[in-house]
């Protein structure tokens, strides 16, 4: 049986890469959890959930003016990269579009940062209701620069598919460095804001890396063709090409931390410590789709890249099931034992037990769902994409603001369930309409 097995894993070779880097990646993925929840630890352990919840808002501020300044750049050079791959490109062709991805991000990110430092007050002030976190989003608004270099190289790794540096700078890089440096910082001062100064000293230190280890892997392509003409896609097409993608992207970050930023303008910021670790402890179910994603991504580029619509649907009723099967004892786990769960974080984050169940629920249907946003992104249906999360962010503001005043942290889990089943029933059924099949685990065939 295993021999047979084997047999059909080589013959498939699409989907053996697939299944032979996501197991990479999602390996990857489990050491940055427990580094994660090891950072999530010593801040809750050594600074309290209010601490957790300044820390969670001032880095929801960071991800949304970080979105702006890459233009979505980051998700193109993962697009361009790929398919320049497919059509055997290399060298100069990958060096063109990264440098020209540079020329309109860097600029970018240093105009931002002076914006998000000048509108910190009002932010605080007007739309937070807290001016106590003015110091706290002043200083993220330094991490836009560094976290922006950060994103563009990864990605550039990612569609050169090498995952385990893209696994590292997504998943262990930050997570690592910012545990280390808090643990030291523990004997010195218990300022809220010290897990603040550990994240951003973090993605500084990961930016570096990110930009050495870019610069070895490209010095290490050949160019596959003769000519040396550089790339025939122009800073327009760029352009063209990441602005939707920018918004999407916006819109996504949006979406995802819109019960963030709701519970933080009406609630204490301990409830919104309480939520974010049972929003990240949620984020397990969904672990095994980011892994594939890993991969998907590029993969999915490559594909379309040579008009392989049979491939293409292959590769994603193959991973949509390795997702279903393996997300599955995940959901059951969290659903038996939240508060178990959530007790390693501290007797006040029980509290959080009833809104991690729908938040494990709305990440297992996310999980079982497939691909089917990064399919749209990666084959030139940004837009549909986009279409779709400003629907889904419309529903989701109103489901949020509905149920935050009088259920606090469980309503926005509720809105935030209904909202990942609705966007994500959304992109399904676009997939069957431009590609003629069905992505979910169940109508795969």
């Amino acid at each position: 049986m295993i021999n047979k097995l084997s047999l059909k894993l080589h013959r498939d070779e699409q989907f053996f890469e697939l299944l032979k880097s996501s197991s990479i990646s999602f390996t990857l993925r489990i050491v940055g959890i427990i580094l994660g929840y090891a950072f999530v630890l010593l801040v809750t352990q050594g600074y309290g959930a209010e601490a957790m919840g300044i820390f969670t808002l001032t880095f929801t501020f960071l991800q949304i003016i970080s979105i702006i300044s890459r233009l979505g750049m980051d998700t193109v050079i993962l697009r361009f990269i790929g398919e320049s791959i497919a059509e055997n490109n290399r060298k100069n062709i990958v060096i063109d579009i990264y440098k020209k991805i540079l020329y309109l991000t860097l600029p970018m990110s240093l105009f931002i940062t002076i914006i998000a430092y000048t509108i910190t007050p009002i932010v605080c002030e007007y739309i937070l209701n807290k001016p106590e976190l003015i110091t706290a989003f002043q200083l993220a608004s330094f991490g836009v620069l560094p976290m922006t270099i950060l994103f563009i190289n990864r990605e550039a790794l990612r569609g050169l598919k090498i995952i385990i540096l893209y696994s590292f700078f997504s998943s262990i890089a930050l997570p690592l460095f910012a545990s280390l440096i808090v643990l030291f910082l523990l004997y010195f001062s218990t300022d809220n804001l010290m897990p603040i100064y550990a994240q951003l000293t973090a993605i500084i230190i990961a930016g570096i890396m990110s930009i050495f280890l870019w610069k070895y892997h490209v010095s290490q392509l050949t160019n596959k063709s003769t000519s040396k003409k550089e790339t025939n896609i122009s800073f327009k097409k760029i352009l063209k090409t990441s602005l939707p993608m920018m918004l999407a992207s916006s819109l996504f970050i949006v979406m995802s931390w819109t019960d963030i930023l709701i519970l933080g303008a009406f609630r204490s910021t301990e409830e919104v410590g309480i939520y974010s670790v049972a929003l990240k402890v949620s984020l397990l179910t969904s672990i095994v789709l980011m892994s594939i994603n890993s991969i998907a991504a590029p993969k999915f580029a490559e594909i379309w890249g040579k008009k392989d619509l049979q491939g293409l649907k292959n590769i994603v009723k193959q991973s949509t099931k390795l997702i279903f099967l393996l997300s599955l004892p995940i959901l059951l786990f969290i659903l038996f034992f939240p508060e178990f769960i959530l007790s390693f974080f501290g007797e006040q984050f029980e509290l959080g037990a009833t809104a991690l169940i729908f938040l494990a629920l709305g990440q297992f249907f996310n999980a079982i769902s497939g691909s089917v946003g990064m399919l749209l992104t990666m084959t030139g249906h940004q837009i549909i994409y986009q279409n779709i999360l400003i629907v889904t962010i419309i529903i989701n503001i109103f489901l949020n603001l509905l149920w935050v005043t009088e259920y606090g942290l469980v309503g926005v889990a509720m809105a935030t369930m209904v909202s990942t089943i609705l966007w994500n029933t959304l992109m399904g059924y676009f997939v069957w309409k431009k590609f003629g099949f069905i992505a979910f685990y169940i109508g795969v065939k």
